[in-house]
């Protein structure tokens, strides 16, 4: 959990804040109260995983752009097994968002499907692929991305 007041922490475009409503634009920064929890957990079973997360949060922005105070909730399920042990992972995801306020846009639903690939046994390099479909509940826009991704962690220590 946390609670914090912000002074201009980037946000989704989604959201509408403005933390300085005399600059042209929305600049995308939340300035105010906010207070949050999330509860998560991960199950291991040879090569299977599970995780799960539910957050929530609750919002009081300084200038109540775009309101005075509203809630957010989400949650995720992502299964990933690995076809070939330490290398090759298969990975599909369900995640629903929700910006709880009036006037707001609907829940939206993403499911993932995709795959990793570690180039060493470390897991410090590997590639990622992915198809994404996500819909905003109760209209008919549905968005579809292709994600690509490689990654490369350093160990500094």
């Amino acid at each position: 959990g946390l609670t914090t007041q912000d002074a201009g922490t980037p946000f989704a475009p989604d959201f509408g804040f403005d933390a300085d409503p005399l600059a042209a634009g929305f600049d995308n920064l939340f300035a105010g109260r906010r207070d949050a929890y999330a509860l998560d957990s991960q199950l291991r079973w040879g090569r299977a995983e599970v995780w799960a997360e539910y957050v929530s949060a609750h919002l009081e922005p300084d200038d109540a752009i775009p309101v005075s105070s509203f809630r957010t909730d989400g949650w995720y399920v992502l299964a990933a097994c690995y076809v070939m042990p330490q290398r090759f992972q298969l990975v599909a995801r369900l995640e629903t968002f929700e910006q709880l306020r009036l006037n707001a846009p609907g829940e939206i639903e993403s499911l993932f499907a995709g795959a990793n690939y570690y180039l060493s046994r470390s897991h410090e390099l590997k590639l990622q692929g992915g198809y994404m479909v996500s819909r905003r509940a109760d209209t008919d826009d549905t968005a579809h991305r292709l994600l690509l991704r490689a990654q490369a962690m350093f160990n500094i220590l």
